[in-house]
């Protein structure tokens, strides 16, 4: 199985703060995290945004520079269930307990306390975070779930997922730079997806209905006007998908 990799991201409004804080994180973590950085409040929402980051940990001086709160909201919006360590440079306890009765899943730490008070926090995170991490795909803007991802399909250099909101009964689209080569090397270690055209894949727990002579996959979501959704099987991997399908009575 391939290493999963923790990204961390930090924001603090001076880099010497940035630094001692990564210190703080590279001793306390058992493996090797990827690291995302910055001083600037707009290149913090940015970096939100568009990276697929596993643990927040935001200084309060940044942070009021803009509205902490639009920040850790922006968190919030794009990472519902991701943690948030907020660092207080100074002593503020009245900060932290508003925060902490704000946020869900927040922890405050302060200067004094930077390597004890950082480990406990982060490595609750860290475990919680590699038993998950195999189920999540991080899109810019989204993160969503493999169990809720329909299909996948290639649009020139970019992929297009097709994520299912099963609540909402609705559809959500996010793309990402990347080939459909790529996407199953990195986020098919459980083989969830099969390839089954050259610019398809597809979530095996998705199809209802393999129609072999026709040559396309019946999947359980129906589209915007109550039709099953079709994906056609190229004939390269036709037999792959009939020998995977027939072992569950699909065909």
């Amino acid at each position: 199985m391939k290493r999963k990799v923790i990204s961390v991201f930090i924001a603090a409004k001076e880099m010497a703060l940035v630094n001692r804080v990564m210190w703080a994180v590279r001793r306390t973590l058992p493996s090797l995290p990827r690291f995302l950085k910055t001083t600037k409040f707009d290149d913090a929402k940015d970096m939100i945004e568009y990276d697929s980051i596993d643990i927040f940990i935001i200084g309060k001086k940044l942070a009021d520079e803009g509205n902490g709160e639009d920040l850790v909201n922006l968190v919030r919006k794009l990472y519902s269930k991701h943690p948030i360590i907020f660092y207080v440079e100074e002593e503020s306890i009245e900060y932290q307990f508003k925060m902490q009765k704000k946020v869900k899943r927040l922890e405050c730490v302060t200067k004094k306390e930077l390597f004890d008070g950082l480990k406990e926090p982060l490595l609750t995170a860290y475990s919680d975070i590699i038993a998950h991490k195999s189920r999540l795909i991080g899109f810019p803007g989204l993160v969503f779930s493999v169990d809720n991802t329909c299909y996948i399909q290639a649009d020139g250099s970019y992929i297009e997922a097709y994520i299912y909101d099963f609540e909402k009964k609705k559809f959500i689209r996010a793309d990402k730079r990347m080939t459909l080569k790529k996407f199953m090397e990195i986020y098919n270690e459980e083989d969830d997806f099969i390839r089954c055209h050259w610019s398809y894949i597809v979530n095996k727990r998705m199809v209802k209905k393999v129609y072999k002579a026709d040559g396309y996959l019946e999947l359980i979501i129906e589209d915007k006007n109550g039709y099953p959704i079709e994906i056609p099987i190229g004939d390269t991997y036709r037999k792959k998908v009939v020998d995977t399908f027939e072992r569950t009575g699909l065909i």
